[in-house]
């Protein structure tokens, strides 16, 4: 015996929960289009921002950083 599908599914695009029968007339909200591509930034900026600040380079401008404070 078959499950049915899921009733609602997420836009790729801009995260709206849709209707699985409404996902053809579809069209998404910019800022909503707009929310979700600053979300992945910031989250890849941090990702790249830990990432450096554990290298050499980063773990040097840290202590450069906290000497040069007055």
């Amino acid at each position: 015996m078959n499950e049915p599908g899921p009733t609602f599914t997420a836009c790729r695009d801009c995260g709206e929960a849709l209707h699985r029968d409404e996902r053809d007339g579809h069209s998404c909200d910019r800022g909503r289009q707009l929310e979700r591509v600053v979300s992945r930034e910031l989250a890849a900026f941090d990702g790249e921002l830990v990432a450096w600040l554990g290298s050499t380079r980063g773990r040097f401008a840290v202590w450069l950083a906290a000497r040069e404070r007055p």
